[in-house]
């Protein structure tokens, strides 16, 4: 009979706050962009002003679909939810659910992306490698990595050891 507390969760982190926040910046955009379409006269400026709205819509899209992601922590394994994975030589792509036994990471590590636009912006990524070299992307946008990093560790170094 298998222990049920092995498969138990240990930690749920849950997407952050972040999510909400990005939906009320674009729906306050999509709503500028809306009062600006209902009050020019000018053509060109009521098509800008609607291909803008129609570009906003793909960003909701994708934030939309990580409300409820998951990284769950049990004694037996880690459990991500919508997260980048790349094998060795393919590219990134989204998997539904990852379930990485212990024993089978190889490393948490962070990654910094640094984006250059106005400003220089550094973002810290947690990437978890397996021991096939099999790489999953947590992204800084969805979790707070600052402290998911050292956590994730502390969970890995503390079951990797347990049979």
């Amino acid at each position: 009979m298998r222990n049920k507390a092995h498969n138990h969760p240990v930690a749920v982190y849950h997407t952050t706050i972040s999510i909400l926040l990005h939906m009320v910046l674009y729906v306050a955009i999509i709503a500028m962009f809306t009062y600006c379409l209902i009050k020019v006269d000018y053509l060109g400026a009521q098509l800008l002003f609607g291909t803008l709205i129609a570009a906003m819509i793909l960003p909701i899209a994708h934030i939309l679909r990580h409300t409820h992601d998951r990284i769950i922590v049990t004694p037996s394994h880690l459990s991500l939810t919508n997260v980048e994975a790349r094998s060795k030589q393919e590219k990134w792509k989204t998997v539904k659910k990852a379930i990485l036994p212990w024993s089978n990471i190889k490393d948490i590590s962070p990654d910094y992306d640094i984006k250059i636009t106005n400003s220089v912006i550094i973002q810290k990524q947690v990437i978890v490698t397996l021991r096939n070299n099999t790489k999953y992307y947590i992204d800084s946008d969805l979790y707070d990595v600052f402290f998911l990093e050292n956590k994730l560790k502390a969970h890995w170094h503390r079951f990797s050891n347990q049979k």
